[in-house]
């Protein structure tokens, strides 16, 4: 393999007017794109801009695989010139932060960084972090095969819509029973008096968090469109309903038995994405060959799940998806979210079984078992779903399927929420 040798030069802070909104900081590089040309300078410029108010510092991090390197602080006043060096393929990433004159943020933390920028050298080499398991695909059609000896129970009721939809769009609240007592739960929307084998399928996966699902009227004049939630909970509650639930969740409820592969809530996560898709591949007007799957973060992973475990899927679009890599902290790696294996103070689990039985639960493992078309995204100075983590599940992606990733060097965990999220890539597919 061929090695890299990347230097990273910080650049110097620029006081002054330029072509940015006052009083921002913004981290550029020399490659826009986002990949770095093997065996050249990658070079981070910072420039802040606007009257100074509170700002009087700036904090200046550089992150290798999501683990920082080093930090600065620098006067406004200040220039700085920084080189680094990288001599293997990975993610290098630079942030930079305004501080008050006690050194304080000036806005307060964000989960991922205002102003940075990265960059990716030879991401087609990373290294995995643990083998993927012999009997990956045994264990998940087994897992599906129980799954479909269940037979489908499904209650569907009128649920309204705004006149500007109710005249021609059917909607209705679906529930729908799976493996354990967690249904899946969403909205079902299609165009009224549809023809047999007549409409396309889009189905959406939710991100993180406890909410109801979505009533998606974008397509739903033309295609049976699905929104499911992640949790199976109720649809239409206020909003107090859904917080009340997060406040009982000590913790996130993917780490739920996350040292049973059999009882794991990822386990019905996944199963639940199968018996939702097998629902919609029932109905009289699915044409029986379009069936896209969307979603983004913890959505994108459904989404991935979703197109290797139902060779019926199409189309599928991932952004910034989670459940990657999890091993990744043994490579000196941020894995993607949830860092499955991170072990709480309090916890008492055998650090080994979990990541053993995390690998039937990352999208890297499930990517070579794709057979369809697959557009993924990846934030550069995403710290959530790191582009290590993502870049990682696309290299396993069949060579001999289409396939595409957008990188978004200067945003993060909100890439591409931002600009285009790969809505245009199904309204494209049904106008085929």
């Amino acid at each position: 393999m061929k090695q890299t040798i990347v230097s990273i030069c910080t650049g110097a802070i620029l006081l002054g007017t330029t072509a940015l909104q006052a009083g921002k900081l913004q981290v550029t590089s020399n490659f826009p794109s986002g990949l770095a040309e093997p065996g050249k300078m990658a070079k981070f410029q910072i420039s802040y801009t606007g009257k100074t108010g509170k700002e009087k510092w700036i904090r200046i991090r550089l992150f290798f695989n999501g683990i920082q390197q080093r930090e600065k602080i620098y006067s406004l006043k200040d220039s700085l010139a920084e080189n680094e060096f990288c001599g293997k393929p990975g993610w290098i990433a630079v942030t930079a932060e305004l501080l008050d004159e006690k050194r304080n943020p000036v806005c307060p933390p964000q989960l991922d960084p205002e102003s940075g920028c990265g960059v990716l050298v030879e991401p087609e080499n990373i290294k995995p972090a643990r083998p993927r398991p012999e009997d990956f695909e045994i264990y998940w059609n087994r897992r599906i095969s129980e799954l479909r000896k269940i037979p489908v129970h499904a209650v569907r009721k009128p649920s309204q819509l705004p006149c500007k939809f109710s005249s021609n769009v059917l909607c209705e609240d679906l529930q729908l029973n799976a493996i354990g007592d967690i249904p899946v739960s969403g909205y079902l929307l299609m165009p009224k008096n549809a023809a047999p084998k007549s409409l396309p399928a889009v189905i959406y996966f939710h991100g993180a968090g406890i909410r109801s699902s979505i009533k998606q009227t974008e397509f739903a004049s033309h295609a049976i469109v699905l929104d499911i939630n992640a949790h199976g909970v109720p649809n239409g509650r206020n909003k107090s309903y859904y917080r009340n639930l997060m406040k009982q969740d000590r913790r996130d409820r993917v780490f739920r038995n996350r040292n049973n592969r059999e009882k794991a809530y990822l386990n019905g996560m996944f199963l639940r994405v199968v018996r939702s898709i097998d629902y919609i591949r029932s109905l009289p007007e699915w044409n029986g060959k379009d069936l896209i799957v969307f979603g983004r973060s913890q959505g994108g992973a459904q989404a991935i799940a979703a197109a290797a475990l139902v060779p019926e899927v199409s189309l599928c679009i991932a952004n910034v998806p989670a459940l990657g890599d999890h091993g990744g902290f043994s490579m000196n790696r941020l894995p993607g979210w949830p860092r499955i294996n991170t072990l709480a103070p309090q916890e008492n689990f055998d650090p080994a079984e979990i990541a053993e039985v995390s690998d039937y639960f990352d999208i890297v493992n499930f990517a070579p078992m794709i057979r369809c078309p697959v557009r993924m995204t990846a934030g550069l100075i995403d710290f959530t779903c790191p582009p290590t983590s993502v870049h990682f599940a696309y290299n396993q992606l069949p060579e001999k399927h289409r396939r595409a990733i957008e990188y978004f060097p200067a945003l993060g965990h909100a890439a591409p929420m931002r600009n285009a999220d790969g809505r245009e890539w199904i309204g494209k597919e049904l106008k085929k």
